[in-house]
């Protein structure tokens, strides 16, 4: 049973999801959204074995995980971080590494995809290692792979170095290709597959024997790994080459959702800068923190003087049906003030304008089937309001949704009222956690 999150505008959704599988009379499920708990409990319930996704898909899940992960007691997460190191030891000897990931971290897999996913493939861009960390020591076994349009699916890494997947290998490329590098680390492509000619700009273009990808890579006894878009690449004023998907992942901050290195184009001259994506709910001493760890993070990597403008918006980097960065793109909507920038006007907490509270009120409302005036501050879901359980699932849910946080499952221990919950969501979205 194979999920395959894959666009079908994109040449991997269309061939190797649709034309494939329709060739073989499979059944089509289209889900309902593509957020990860859909996700998830969509492999559970019907036990998939093969999940084929892009990094950003990868990255969500790691993230939400290590985050439901850091909120456990302090005895949980240790036993969690010190699994991680040992078997960050053991990725030398596949076998025991194996052997020692599928019996440490069982709970953890049961919370996640469950039992019957044997195998995951990454493609469509660049994943971080921390990512593919966290999936191949937790006991799931993911690769990563490289492909293009004009190419097909050219390389996939299915070596059982655990070294070799966790540096990001997309693999040697299959029988049918031959690759190189040429002299700027640029990656070219030679085979019976690829595309007798690309149209660029209304032209007809014929690449010859090597096709040239864009992309940059690094090779290391004949697998590759790729390194990001060359035409990512920024140049700063001292005409240093500043590859964002290798320095991005060093930036990242707790309270920063999105993140993304851009070239501003000011006075004739091209200017790196940071545009962050925060929480609408993330308060204003949170916000400052989390600028105030950022700029170190700048200092540690030598990047204070590079960087000449951090920008704040609380709209999604990635728009529509986007599965990456466009950083052009983003670029251009800073410049033209199309994404807008988070300038919020002071609030008190807990008052009726707090927007927090204010929507713990109207999912209140809808939980319990009452009039919005009849839920009061303190008015306590189950003794006052006869909220049963499933009323507070239901509550749960959209609270998850709207806010990104996990309210405890327990609900002897879970909060009960509008300013109670709307604290601890508040908390929740402020708390500044360390990464494990």
């Amino acid at each position: 049973k194979q999920l395959a999150l894959l666009p079908f505008y994109h040449i991997f959704g269309f061939v190797a999801v649709y034309l494939w599988f329709a060739f073989f009379s499979r059944t089509f499920v289209e889900l309902k959204d593509l957020t990860p708990a859909t996700v998830l409990s969509t492999i559970r319930k019907h036990e998939v074995t093969h999940v084929f996704a892009v990094p950003l898909f990868w990255e969500k899940v790691a993230n939400a995980a290590l985050k439901t992960i850091g909120a456990r007691d302090a005895r949980t997460v240790e036993k969690f971080r010190k699994g991680m190191k040992l078997a960050d030891k053991l990725t030398g000897v596949p076998a025991l590494y194996r052997l020692f990931t599928k019996k440490a971290f069982g709970e953890v897999r049961k919370n996640l995809f469950g039992e019957s996913v044997v195998f995951m493939i990454s493609g469509g861009g660049r994943i971080s290692p921390e990512t593919l960390r966290f999936f191949n020591h937790v006991g799931y076994h993911l690769v990563n792979g490289f492909g293009m349009s004009e190419v097909g699916i050219s390389s996939v890494d299915l070596t059982e170095h655990v070294d070799r997947i966790l540096d990001g290998s997309v693999g040697a490329p299959l029988s049918s290709y031959r690759y190189r590098l040429d002299d700027d680390g640029l990656l070219e492509i030679s085979g019976k597959s690829i595309a007798a000619y690309v149209m660029k700009d209304g032209v007809r273009v014929e690449p010859g024997e090597w096709f040239p990808t864009g992309d940059l890579a690094a090779e290391k006894d004949g697998y590759f790994e790729i390194l990001g878009r060359s035409d990512d690449l920024i140049v700063d004023e001292s005409g240093e080459n500043l590859n964002p998907n290798l320095l991005e992942p060093a930036l990242k901050v707790p309270g920063i959702r999105e993140l993304a290195l851009v070239p501003f184009k000011e006075n004739g001259r091209v200017l790196p800068g940071l545009v962050l994506s925060v929480s609408p709910y993330l308060s204003e001493e949170a916000l400052s923190e989390t600028r105030e760890k950022l700029r170190e993070k700048l200092r540690e990597a030598k990047l204070d003087t590079a960087v000449r403008r951090i920008f704040v918006t609380e709209a999604p980097l990635i728009e529509g049906e986007e599965f990456k960065l466009n950083r052009r793109r983003i670029a251009s909507d800073v410049m033209s003030g199309k994404l807008p920038e988070r300038r919020p006007a002071p609030q008190e907490e807990g008052t009726p304008a707090d927007p927090v509270a204010a929507f713990v009120r109207k999912a209140f409302s809808k939980a319990l089937n009452l009039p919005e005036a009849k839920v009061l501050p303190d008015l306590d879901f189950f003794t006052e309001a006869g909220g049963t359980s499933l009323d507070y699932l239901l509550l749960q849910a959209d609270l998850e949704k709207q806010f990104e946080v996990t309210l405890p499952k327990d609900f002897g221990n879970a909060p009960h009222s509008v300013n109670v919950i709307a604290k601890y969501i508040r908390d929740e979205i402020n708390e500044l956690h360390s990464v494990l």
